[in-house]
C-alpha cells in the first residue's frame, strides 16, 4: 500500500476494531494516573488540577511568543516574519448595522491561524521548563504510578493542562508559584 493511495472504509473500521481498552483515552486521556489516585494507599495522596487554558490563546503577550522563538534560536528575519504574521491582524466590528474602523489586537493567536498552534506550544513549553526546574530542585513532588513508571507531573492536551503532585499546602504552594511565574514572564 502506498502512502498516497486512499484509506479504504474497511481499514479504518479494522483500526478502530483493533485498539485495546487502555489504549483509548479514558477521562482526559489518562486513565492508569485517575486509577493511581483512586487505589492509592498510604500517609501521602496526591492532587490533581485541571486548567483550561481556551483563553490562553487571547492572552499570549507578544513580546512573550518574540522572546520564546529567541530562546529557542529563532531569530533575525524569521523571528520577524512569524512576528508579523502574528501581529498584522485588524479587526472591524459591526454594530447596529455600522462598521467600525479597523482596530489591532495588541496580543493573543488566532485560532484559525495554521501557525497558531506551534506558536501554542512552544509557549507552553516555557511552562513545562518551570515545572521540570522545580522537579530538579526536589520541591515539586510529582506522582508515580508504580515503582518502575517515570514520575508524572504535568500534560498537556490541546488546550487542557494537568498538574500532579502529592497532596500537601506545600506542594500546592510549589504547583500555584510555577503557574504565578509563568504568568508574569508571559504578560
Amino acid at each position: 500500500m502506498a502512502l498516497n493511495s486512499k484509506v479504504s472504509e474497511q481499514e479504518i473500521k479494522q483500526c478502530l476494531f483493533h485498539i485495546g481498552g487502555l489504549k483509548a483515552p479514558g477521562p482526559d486521556g489518562f486513565p492508569e494516573v485517575l486509577h493511581k489516585f483512586k487505589k492509592a494507599r498510604g500517609k501521602v495522596g496526591f492532587i490533581a488540577w485541571k486548567i483550561d487554558l481556551a483563553k490562553a490563546y487571547d492572552r499570549l503577550q507578544w513580546h512573550f511568543i518574540q522572546k520564546v522563538l529567541n530562546d529557542i534560536g529563532i531569530e533575525g528575519n524569521l523571528n520577524r516574519l512569524i512576528m508579523n504574521c502574528v501581529s498584522s491582524v485588524q479587526f472591524k466590528v459591526i454594530m447596529n448595522g455600522e462598521t467600525s474602523n479597523n482596530f489591532r489586537p495588541k496580543s493573543g493567536i488566532r485560532q484559525c491561524d495554521p501557525l497558531s498552534p506551534y506558536l501554542f506550544v512552544l509557549c507552553m513549553e516555557k511552562l513545562s521548563h518551570i515545572i521540570n526546574q522545580k522537579r530538579t530542585e526536589g520541591s515539586w513532588k510529582p506522582v508515580k504510578i508504580s515503582r518502575k513508571c517515570p514520575a508524572i507531573s504535568h500534560m498537556f492536551f490541546a488546550d487542557d493542562l494537568i498538574l500532579f503532585g502529592q497532596a500537601s499546602m506545600q506542594q500546592a504552594q510549589v504547583m500555584k508559584d510555577c503557574l504565578d511565574i509563568f504568568c508574569e514572564l508571559s504578560r
